[in-house]
């Protein structure tokens, strides 16, 4: 790969073949790769060990490979061993990619992906600001080139303890473990969480903290606008609230002025908590420090919340529609 510098590392490999009519038909071995030091202008990767088992076998048009006992280490960690499995089929015509992977932190992909592959500088600017981490299992990949239509893909898998830094205008998330599948043509996406944490400075003072989460989202990729994500039935329950919210929320690729839609019915609530919740970041201080000391404390009654954003960098205006009585439709109702 042009500009890629393998600075160290040291390579013990064993190596068996078998021929047929003067053409390799299979490889199998083992190989066990130690001290690798990877490197490409601003961005590098070590890695302490990386060692498989793997068998090649097919042609040059139609072959898999299997990578077993798989296993790495990096800062002294290690993964625990997992098996990678990578298909091809080609020749004139349709082609076919197929990946599978049983274990894989993502932190270590996403360093991997930026400095080996030819990234668009907007993805790769992505993926450097959120630095995502967790750990990928059972994940399919199934990739459809056609030279007379376009590209067609099928995606799955499961993540846990997934978690991203705050970017932009996208928020920062932690503890969210989901399971996703997929097309082109858009997927499911199920989230759950016994210690979900998100963080979004320019909106909330603090971050905000869930001691469960669960909801079924439905998404798709836009090309020119990016990833759109619904859900009519997102619950997520603290310390001072539950809550259950139908919510959109459309992420442009460049993380900027994201649009959210959220419609929110809460109950149980502890009105003496509310100022963590206030969106302060967008709102007049006055008003917000007004509704964090001014409210009757205690707890809060039953109410609805409409939250329209055209932007969370950017949120210009909240519309509370409470249809139940309550601490907060009193509030919000008061003369002052």
């Amino acid at each position: 790969t042009d500009g890629l510098v393998v600075n160290e590392g040291r390579l013990d490999l064993e190596l068996w073949s078998e021929w047929a009519e003067g053409r390799v038909q299979r490889l199998q071995g083992s190989a066990d790769l130690v001290g690798l030091e990877l490197s490409r202008e601003q961005s590098s990767l070590g890695l302490d060990r990386i060692a498989a088992t793997f068998d090649w076998r097919g042609t040059l048009h139609a072959w898999q490979l299997d990578l077993d006992h798989l296993v790495m280490m990096s800062k002294r960690q290690l993964w625990p061993p997992g098996r990678l499995s990578l298909a091809w089929r080609g020749g004139k015509g349709r082609k076919r990619l197929q990946l599978g992977i049983d274990y894989l932190r993502l932190a270590e992909a996403n360093r991997f992906a930026i400095l080996m592959t030819p990234l668009d500088e907007t993805i790769r600017r992505v993926l450097e600001g959120l630095a995502p981490d967790g750990y990928l299992s059972r994940f399919r990949l199934a990739l459809d080139l056609d030279p007379e239509r376009t590209a067609r893909w099928q995606v799955s898998g499961n993540v846990s303890q997934y978690r991203q830094a705050f970017w932009r205008a996208v928020p920062g998330l932690g503890g969210l473990n989901l399971s996703f599948v997929g097309d082109q043509d858009g997927g499911s996406l199920r989230l759950g969480s016994n210690r979900f944490l998100m963080e979004i400075p320019r909106l909330f003072r603090d971050p905000l903290s869930a001691e469960r989460l669960r909801g079924d989202f439905k998404w798709n990729l836009n090309p020119d606008t990016g990833i759109h994500l619904k859900t009519q039935n997102l619950a997520v329950v603290t310390r001072d609230v539950h809550t259950l919210s139908r919510l959109e929320l459309q992420v442009p690729w460049d993380g900027q002025h994201p649009f959210i839609d959220m419609q929110t019915d809460f109950w149980d609530g502890d009105g003496s908590q509310k100022g963590r919740y206030l969106p302060a970041g967008i709102m007049p201080a006055a008003l917000v420090n007004w509704l964090a000391s001014e409210a009757v404390e205690g707890p809060a009654n039953r109410s609805d919340v409409l939250d329209a954003a055209s932007a969370v960098a950017g949120l210009t205006k909240i519309h509370f529609n409470p249809t139940r009585p309550g601490e907060l439709y009193r509030l919000l109702t008061a003369p002052s």
